[in-house]
């Protein structure tokens, strides 16, 4: 549990925070002579994208976790720095990623290279294992979006998945919705009134700066995030 006297926004990790996807597609064409580009990203269910099974993906992302492409060449998304840091006197942050057990020392080592003292901590669903490759199906090692975000007492979540954003809008007040990936720009379904996007990380220091918050009653929040009353 994260004890904070300011609101608690929850940070997705990968293509909002790491840039995962054009690492994974630089080993994905190295290895395999694929041509793949972002926009064949049209579902983040990679067997999808690049054929075969979800046990197959599997196979290929862990084996992905291995390579300097992950472990080396895994850049920041433009901007999250800097924005991240400006917001940091008002805002606890909490990084809430689907990323397995595996992988988390790494990713606590690329948090802290790339984003020193930033974040409060950070939280593992451990989604997409090798034993339970379906991030839906439910295993005692896998804690959700939504419960992850419980845990951290988050107003906000920043995510790029609509899945997520769904799933996480019954918790928080306000999903925000991030970047213009092809696997995000339509989501089946439709959006909960509380989810609005957010193109990157110039636009979100832009349109949601926050406003009027007094960070020891904790009483109005705004950043698209509406007025959020913690008092009660």
């Amino acid at each position: 549990m994260v004890h904070s006297e300011k609101p608690v926004i929850a940070v997705d990790c990968d293509e909002v925070l790491a840039q995962f996807l054009p690492a994974l597609i630089r080993y994905h064409n190295a290895k395999y002579s694929t041509t793949l580009e972002l926009k064949d990203f049209h579902s983040y269910r990679f067997c999808e994208v690049w054929g075969g099974t979800n046990e197959e993906a599997t196979e290929k992302i862990h084996d992905f976790f291995e390579t300097d492409h992950f472990l080396r060449d895994l850049a920041p998304m433009p901007g999250a720095l800097e924005v991240l840091e400006s917001f940091k006197e008002k805002f606890t942050f909490v990084v809430v990623t689907s990323r397995q057990h595996i992988i988390e020392q790494a990713t606590r080592d690329w948090l802290q290279n790339y984003f020193p003292n930033v974040f409060s901590d950070a939280l593992f669903g451990n989604h997409w294992t090798k034993d339970s490759p379906d991030p839906n199906a439910i295993n005692a090692t896998k804690r959700t979006k939504p419960e992850m975000c419980q845990a951290v007492n988050a107003i906000a979540i920043i995510d790029d998945a609509p899945s997520y954003a769904v799933q996480c809008a019954d918790v928080v007040k306000k999903v925000l919705l991030y970047g213009t990936y092809s696997y995000n720009a339509n989501p089946e379904g439709g959006l909960p009134a509380n989810v609005v996007r957010t193109v990157d990380w110039e636009e979100f220091s832009k349109t949601c700066l926050p406003k009027g918050l007094n960070r020891h009653t904790r009483r109005s929040v705004s950043c698209g995030l509406a007025v959020i009353d913690n008092s009660t």
